[in-house]
């Protein structure tokens, strides 16, 4: 009698497990499903391109000579200064060469300078970030005016599915040693070049020196 109430519930556990395997697999099934969906996703988000030139920044020692850290900083590139003249002697006697005053220099006067020292210019007065992007693909660094300060433009992060919203640009920066402003920011002050220009680096000013 015993071994029959023990037979019949081993009956019991066998007939209920069966019934409710389907439910356990599905629910199995269902997390791989989540998983190999999450996956799928991550892969799917969008990779980044990036170039960076090398560039050693030289820091400004005065509140007026950016425009002459950022020649520096291009010299120095085309190895047309030495990492051992990038010094604040160097820097003054560039300053006292260009007429660098409180208000520091002028898109014309930095681009001169660079021109009496062995370089070809290009300038002008409004650059797209578009355009700095093209010149750097050429390994061209780029001296950029913004916020009244002369920076050098040396890289960018790109992104690769076509949403250029999120693109940001490198910068030496003679103040800081290194900068990134993304594309909005640039752009979005940029595009008022014409009403804010100022007689140290105007908004969107740009000069590209290469070695003539």
């Amino acid at each position: 009698m015993k071994m029959n109430f023990i037979f019949k519930r081993l009956i019991f556990l066998i007939l209920l497990f069966a019934l409710c395997s389907p439910y356990l697999f599905a629910s199995r099934a269902s997390s791989v499903v989540l998983t190999n969906g999450t996956i799928h996703s991550f892969e799917r988000c969008p990779v980044k391109s990036s170039k960076q030139l090398r560039c050693n920044t030289y820091l400004q020692t005065t509140a007026y000579t950016c425009g002459p850290a950022a020649a520096m900083t291009i010299m120095n590139y085309y190895n047309k200064l030495k990492g051992s003249q990038l010094n604040r002697q160097m820097e003054l006697t560039i300053a006292k060469e260009m007429g660098a005053d409180e208000n520091g220099v002028s898109t014309s006067t930095l681009s001169s300078w660079l021109g009496s020292h062995g370089f070809s210019i290009s300038s002008g007065d409004y650059v797209s970030t578009d355009t700095i992007i093209e010149y750097i693909d050429k390994g061209r660094p780029v001296i950029v005016g913004f916020d009244s300060h002369w920076m050098v433009a040396i890289g960018y992060t790109k992104s690769s599915n076509g949403d250029s919203s999120h693109d940001q640009i490198m910068f030496s920066d003679s103040c800081c040693n290194r900068r990134i402003i993304g594309r909005d920011t640039l752009d979005s002050t940029w595009q008022d070049a014409h009403m804010l220009h100022s007689h140290c680096g105007g908004n969107g000013n740009y000069i590209v020196a290469t070695p003539g």
